[in-house]
């Protein structure tokens, strides 16, 4: 909460739950982080072999579902 003190009176203001986000901003950053997973999944599928590449794919791919479902959500 904040107060306006502007005019000589007290004015309570409420701030909004919901973050002050341009919806724009919001796909664009939405994209650039699933280019970065699929760059970093290119990556380890050139560069790592076995168990590590398999655990690396997993934890993109939670990365990639969560980005999505705080996307959706509109966070």
């Amino acid at each position: 909460m904040n107060i306006d003190v502007s005019r000589g009176s007290l004015l309570c203001v409420e701030q909004s739950a919901a973050p002050c986000q341009n919806e724009l901003t919001m796909t664009t950053r939405f994209l650039w982080a699933l280019g970065v997973y699929a760059v970093l999944a290119l990556l380890a599928a050139f560069t790592l072999d076995g168990n590590l590449r398999l655990a690396v794919w997993i934890l993109l791919a939670g990365l990639t579902v969560k980005t999505c479902i705080a996307y959706k959500a509109g966070w």
